[in-house]
């Protein structure tokens, strides 16, 4: 957490230099900078969904799972006496990865759209700006919730193993993976985008 927060702080600083930058400098905007945030968003959202597609939803078992599974008995004497279920939830985890798979799929093809959406509607000034930065919002928002899909079935799958069950009734719930949190580090360009934006539509005007 603390390297996300350190990481988070050198991208805003690099951004709100380049910013001034742009506000210093009188020449027209590089048309190829309109193009930096959504495509990066689009490879962000691919990966996410290409590991969603990925994610076939077998569960790994270990050597508690399989003793479990081989005496009946151990885990109903468990369930009922310390109520930690040992066995593990496959047909929970197939609807999960069966979700995960069809929300990365509307995904995938949404950020695509939206990609076209940012970069035509901005090169051709045929979108109002405010319009292609609630687009580019928008953007962040699918990466974010592809990301928590998938850090949440990725989670869920490590909780079925008996090892990491006993850990967690012993100490707290380990599980913390939230991919989706990257998208936050998108907030800073999001700002240098808004400006980029702003300085290329006044050129335009100008000319």
């Amino acid at each position: 957490m603390i390297a996300a927060i350190l990481l988070f702080g050198i991208i805003s600083y690099f951004i709100w230099k380049k910013t001034e930058c742009i506000k210093s400098d009188y020449q027209p905007i590089a048309i190829r900078r309109l193009f930096y945030l959504p495509i990066t968003q689009f490879i962000f959202c691919f990966c996410f969904c290409l590991f969603s597609f990925i994610f076939d939803g077998d569960l790994p078992k270990d050597e508690i799972n399989q003793f479990v599974e081989e005496h009946e008995l151990i885990g109903d004497l468990s369930s009922a006496l310390l109520g930690l279920d040992l066995s593990s939830d496959q047909i929970t985890m197939y609807m999960i990865t069966e979700n995960l798979h069809s929300k990365a799929t509307y995904i995938l093809i949404g950020s695509a759209i939206m990609m076209l959406v940012q970069i035509v509607g901005s090169y051709s000034q045929k979108i109002d700006k405010l319009i292609i930065e609630g687009v580019a919002a928008v953007h962040t928002f699918c990466i974010f919730y592809i990301g928590n899909l998938l850090g949440e079935a990725f989670d869920f799958m490590l909780s079925q193993m008996g090892t990491i069950k006993l850990i967690n009734a012993i100490s707290e719930d380990s599980s913390s993976t939230m991919w989706g949190i990257v998208a936050v580090w998108f907030i800073p360009f999001h700002y240098l985008y808004h400006f980029v934006l702003e300085k290329y539509y006044q050129n335009s005007i100008m000319n």
